[in-house]
């Protein structure tokens, strides 16, 4: 009964579909790796499922994002984990580039309102 909880909160995770939406993005893998980590502690390897959650999972992501994801992988399959790690480093990198961004325009104020022109 709890296996089932968890396989079905992964199947209805809700989509992002904006690839700047870095919450979406962090809420998203945040949900997953939960759900993941509970079948797993109830003795469900990730074997027996990545094969069949990896393509539902990338359609719960931007299609930018799915792509590269299926780049990076070449002739690999679909690994789970490997996805897991991609969207942890996506949405990683982009909160960090948000902060780059947010520091520069606090620390120029007057250029980047003359930029956004």
């Amino acid at each position: 009964m709890l296996i089932n909880a968890h396989l079905s909160n992964l199947l209805n995770l809700t989509p992002v579909r904006n690839p700047t939406d870095i919450v979406g993005l962090r809420n998203l893998y945040d949900r997953a790796e939960t759900q993941i980590r509970s079948l797993e502690s109830l003795g469900v390897k990730g074997g027996s499922y990545s094969n069949l959650l990896t393509p539902i999972l990338l359609k719960q992501i931007p299609s930018e994002l799915a792509l590269e994801f299926n780049h990076s992988q070449r002739d690999e399959g679909f690994d789970l984990s490997a996805l897991l790690r991609f969207l942890h480093l996506e949405f990683r990198s982009r909160e960090r580039a948000s902060q780059i961004n947010n520091q520069t325009m606090s620390l120029f104020p007057s250029t980047a309102r003359q930029n956004k022109k």
